[in-house]
């Protein structure tokens, strides 16, 4: 069942885009439908990771790499959390282990205490999942894994921070499935957002001469945490405004060719 549903519909400028039809030559279906992509674009930038800048992929990137290390931990990030731990005989030993680099002391000690967790080579997709909540977020309740391989677990990372951008591009997913003419399909949604592919359900009604509508699903579970309902009618009144802005501009054009061919009648 889909969690986040947008509707986008055009009843209160209704009489605007009859008019903004007949200006442009196109049917009041096209123009809603490109309506609905520039809803799409807003959409996405008021998705979590908010915007579309690198910034802002580097924000994603950095929340994915501290999510991954609250379970799986290399030399550094082990140092990092033994040194918080109750002080001990054992502590320390394994503390002292760490700050020499010494692996296989550091495994030697970690395998024969009663820790929640394991030494492992690599880390496993598989176990990854285990830890993540509905939200997509790691919760470990104490257990982590130890990486032996740092490399390992830096190549994990990259490959898991490709992943960033994957609910903003819900909506690129979306404007892919309207019928709507563009020399560049993917204009507004930057690349690291467009190489996802979210799942998105459109259903499209602007063949309706009295209501015509959008409507934009997602079945993701925790899509309704990265874009509130707050932030979708944010996301719709910038658009809004943003249609207002060209039925504005296009009306201007109009009335100056309008102008124009009544001083060339005279």
């Amino acid at each position: 069942m889909p969690r986040v549903k947008v509707q986008i519909d055009d009843r209160g400028l209704m009489g605007k885009l009859h008019d903004l039809s007949q200006w442009k030559g196109e049917t009041i279906g096209e123009i809603v439908r490109r309506h609905t992509r520039t809803c799409c674009v807003y959409l996405a930038n008021f998705t979590q990771p908010f915007g579309d800048t690198i910034a802002t992929k580097k924000q994603g990137e950095a929340a994915v790499e501290r999510d991954i290390k609250k379970l799986f931990k290399d030399m550094e990030g082990l140092t990092a959390s033994v040194e918080n731990w109750k002080v001990s005989a054992w502590q320390q030993a394994l503390l002292a282990a760490l700050r020499k680099q010494d692996l296989p002391a550091v495994v030697r000690l970690l395998e024969g205490s009663n820790l929640k967790g394991r030494v492992i080579a690599a880390p496993s997709r598989e176990t990854h999942e285990r830890y993540r909540n509905n939200l997509g977020r790691v919760r470990t309740g104490g257990y982590f894994e130890f990486v032996q391989k740092a490399a390992a677990l830096r190549s994990y990372i990259k490959q898991r921070q490709m992943k960033v951008g994957y609910a903003k591009s819900v909506w690129c997913t979306a404007t892919s499935k309207l019928d709507v003419s563009l020399k560049n399909p993917g204009a507004g949604f930057p690349a690291w957002v467009a190489r996802n592919k979210g799942p998105a359900r459109v259903t499209d009604r602007t063949g309706d001469p009295f209501y015509p509508s959008v409507t934009v699903s997602s079945s993701l579970p925790w899509m309704d945490k990265v874009i509130t309902k707050a932030n979708r009618g944010r996301a719709l009144i910038s658009a809004k405004e943003n249609m207002l802005k060209y039925i504005e501009m296009t009306w201007k054009g109009e009335l100056r060719r309008r102008y124009s061919n009544l001083k060339k009648a005279a």
